[in-house]
Parts: C-alpha cells; structure tokens; sequence
C-alpha cells in the first residue's frame, strides 16, 4: 500500500507541484487524504482529535480520576497519531492517568509512557492462539481489569 501511495505522490505532484507523500496522515492507513493535499488545500486534522472532540472527551475528563482503554496489540506504532496516543496526550493535559489493556504488547510499547500511557497490561493469561484470545477477549479482559482494580484498591 506504501509502495502504491508512493506513485500516486509521485504522479500527483508531475500534476499539481505539490509533493504530499511527506504530509503527516498520508501514510497507508490515512492515504485517501494524500490527493486532497496535493490537490485542494484542506486542513488536516488527526481523526483521533475529531472524535475526541465530538464525544466531547475532554468535559467527560473533569470528573476522571482514571481511563481505561486499549487495543488489539500494543506497540511503538501507537505513538504516530494513533487513538491511544490521541487519548493519552489528552488525558495527560488534564493530569488524569491512563491505563491501557491489549491482547498483545509489542516492541516499544514502554514509549507510550511520553503520551501518557501510565501503563499497559496484556490481556492474555498464559500462551495461547490468536483464535482463543479473540474469541474470549470479553472474558479475558474482564478477569484482567478485575485484578488491576484490586491492586488499585489496595494501594488506597
């Protein structure tokens, strides 16, 4: 996909002189956004911070003294304009710290802490495959989540 949004920058910039490839948000994931650069001058804006601030995130932080969230895998990824990244560097605004929950946690995931990310915890009780996690990610969540907030309440 990176490769294909490469041509297409390069074949929209022979069109319009701009080169939008480089553009924060038209990377695989964003890259139905790269001819709107090249080609209109649209303001760009992470999708994260959109539904932040359409579920109005930020008011329901007032009261907040913790967030949960998570993803599927955690990993270093998750700094570049992620939802977990959008979350953290809100919820660290506010001074309200966050822990996320994942089926899996990858390389570099430990660099989530600069967005706000206190911690991450992996979902999954032992080894196992990716068709059981998914199936019971409910269950496994839960029982994960009912230990962390034991030891929260512990510490008082």
């Amino acid at each position: 996909m990176d490769q294909n949004l490469r041509r297409l920058a390069d074949v929209l910039q022979k069109e319009t002189g701009v080169y939008a490839a480089g553009m924060p948000g038209a990377g695989a994931a964003g890259g139905i956004a790269l001819p709107l650069f090249a080609v209109k001058k649209c303001i760009q804006r992470s999708g994260i911070d959109i539904i932040l601030d359409m579920t109005g995130f930020d008011g329901h932080l007032r009261d907040a003294d913790l967030v949960l969230t998570g993803e599927g895998q955690i990993d270093g990824q998750a700094l570049y304009g992620k939802v977990l990244a959008g979350i953290g560097k809100r919820c660290m605004e506010k001074k309200v710290p966050v822990l996320a929950f994942a089926g899996s946690i990858g390389a570099d995931a430990d660099k989530l802490e600069a967005v706000g990310i206190g911690a991450i915890f992996s979902i999954a009780t032992g080894p196992m495959t990716l068709a059981h996690a998914m199936a019971h990610a409910g269950e496994l969540l839960e029982g994960n989540a009912r230990q962390v907030m034991k030891t929260l309440r512990a510490m008082g």
